[in-house]
């Protein structure tokens, strides 16, 4: 599973696939975890979802960052192996 923050060349022979949201976090979530542990939550749970859409690829839109949750938007694609 790729997660890319850009999109050329990358799924120029990719299938799209959907959108996808991935977010970690609850308003409690700051008194117990660092930002980077809810970043990399919301990316587990966005390469988790994109998995049950059968895509092999996500390029992210502009991520929403709140002091209590991390949530990211991105599109699915399935790309052809390597």
């Amino acid at each position: 599973m790729q997660v890319r923050t850009n999109n050329v060349p990358l799924i120029q022979n990719c299938q799209w696939v959907g959108e996808v949201i991935g977010s970690e976090g609850h308003w409690y979530s700051y008194l117990f975890y660092n930002n980077d542990v809810l970043v990399r939550g919301a990316i587990n749970d966005i390469k988790n979802k994109a998995h049950q859409i059968d895509a092999n690829t996500v390029v992210l839109l502009s991520p929403h960052y709140f002091k209590t949750s991390a949530t990211l938007v991105g599109t699915a694609y399935h790309c052809p192996s390597h």
